[in-house]
């Protein structure tokens, strides 16, 4: 088989894919994981504009950063009914614990964690939990727990498990047009269901997006550099 053939067909083949598992949809154990990493991120930039200023709850957050309220999380969350982990606001869905909370299961101290369980792949209950190490948020660590061990971890460290916060309904979500998902976070979505599904964790997406999209240039770069070499060829014959 030619080169030029098995470029095309390996391209198809890796856009097909994206394409369909852009679409499909994810289990909610695989969007905890997605929206836990991606609330790591964002309190790494937030303590980059607000050092030693400690959160202690997610509006804080997307006030701090500037960003409108999650409507995409919002309803995204809100289709898995009982287990959505929260009522008026997806700013309920995590608790942030005080300062210095810690026990020996955990990698530091307490961060956040889901304000209440949900199911795993197993349709075991569980929260995930964030713990920074070094007092910084840019080192945070994230581990999904089963809901006994969470509550023997709570005793353990003699704290007392936080209750959710009560927050007021969100403002009116833009129009249904105007509303979609970014292409960036069905990607990122996409690559973290294939990291879980591969054994590497879906907190590991976001190095899978890197090989595949360095895997297309690299197949970019040799093709070009194949059309060019049988251009030159044709030009000195």
């Amino acid at each position: 088989m030619k080169f030029q053939k098995i470029f095309v067909i390996s391209a198809v083949i890796i856009l097909a894919s994206l394409v369909t598992a852009c679409r499909k949809e994810i289990s909610q154990s695989e969007a905890e994981h997605e929206a836990t990493h991606r609330l790591k991120n964002m309190l790494a930039l937030y303590e980059l504009e607000n050092a030693g200023v400690y959160v202690t709850n997610l509006a804080q957050v997307f006030s701090a950063l500037k960003k409108e309220y999650p409507h995409y999380w919002h309803k995204q969350f809100s289709a898995y009914g009982m287990y959505a982990g929260f009522k008026n606001s997806f700013y309920e869905k995590y608790m942030f614990l005080p300062l210095g909370a810690t026990n020996q299961a955990i990698e530091g101290e307490f961060v956040f964690l889901n304000a209440e369980p949900f199911p795993d792949g197993e349709k075991k209950l569980g929260r995930m939990v964030a713990s920074r190490v070094g007092g910084r948020y840019q080192d945070c660590r994230l581990r999904w727990f089963r809901e006994e061990r969470i509550e023997k971890i709570f005793r353990e460290a003699g704290i007392e498990m936080p209750k959710p916060v009560p927050m007021p309904p969100p403002p009116p979500a833009p129009p249904e047009d105007k509303h979609h998902v970014p292409l960036s976070v069905r990607l990122s979505e996409f690559f973290a269901v294939w990291a879980d599904h591969l054994g590497l964790g879906a907190d590991k997406g976001w190095v899978l997006q890197r090989a595949t999209f360095s895997l297309l240039l690299f197949l970019v770069a040799l093709a070009s550099g194949w059309f060019a070499f049988k251009w030159v060829r044709r030009r000195r014959d």
